[in-house]
């Protein structure tokens, strides 16, 4: 009698629980975990820190195609040398490294393909890039055709801001021209060189959402 008078009493109290409300998922609960990045953005205006070394200050256009890959486009100024060593080892062997920068300009594209789903935000990447560069000097000019595969990060720093960076491995192509002047004439001597490019880039970016 004990017994069943103890198994009527275990059954009622599973029965007052299960007759409980049991706690359930927030349809909004997304928005306690947002944290005010924009990870939706549609394009990423960049300038790129490391280029600065070099004597160029570039600037990059991002436009996310779709949620996997990117095109970019960018353009730079060079304002002074700077240190390229690919450029310096091939600049000592043929000409001085002491005239004056009279100009230098550069463009480049880079086509992109993100790892998740979400292309230009918070993730890694690998891109392909050909990237051209013209500088000239009092007598010469001297002229890279850089193609090369980026593996690289993008972080997010705040809703806007981002930051980017990765380790860079290709071919150069460089020409030299240089005018020399002799007696009543000007000569013309070039030289051209194949070798290895490669190094490690860095940037800051800003997202823009359409």
């Amino acid at each position: 009698m004990t017994r069943i008078i103890l198994f009527f009493c275990i059954g009622i109290t599973l029965n007052a629980f299960s007759q409980k409300d049991l706690p359930t998922t927030d349809s909004n609960a997304k928005k306690y975990l947002d944290d005010g990045k924009n990870t939706d953005a549609d394009a990423d205006i960049r300038i790129a820190v490391t280029s600065i070394v070099t004597g160029f200050l570039d600037l990059a256009y991002e436009q996310r195609i779709n949620h996997t890959y990117s095109v970019e486009l960018g353009g730079g100024y060079q304002f002074n040398r700077g240190i390229d060593v690919f450029k310096l080892v091939n600049e000592l062997e043929f000409f001085p490294y002491d005239e004056v920068l009279t100009k230098g300009m550069g463009f480049s594209v880079t086509a992109k393909r993100y790892g998740g789903k979400e292309a230009i935000s918070e993730m890694t990447f690998q891109a392909l890039t050909y990237r051209n560069r013209n500088s000239d000097f009092e007598t010469y000019s001297y002229n890279a055709q850089d193609i090369f595969y980026t593996f690289g990060w993008k972080y997010l720093l705040s809703n806007s801001v981002s930051a980017q960076a990765g380790f860079n491995a290709g071919l150069r192509l460089a020409k030299y021209a240089q005018t020399v002047p002799t007696t009543g004439t000007t000569t013309l001597k070039s030289a051209k060189k194949t070798g290895f490019y490669g190094g490690f880039s860095a940037g800051f970016g800003y997202y823009i959402k359409y």
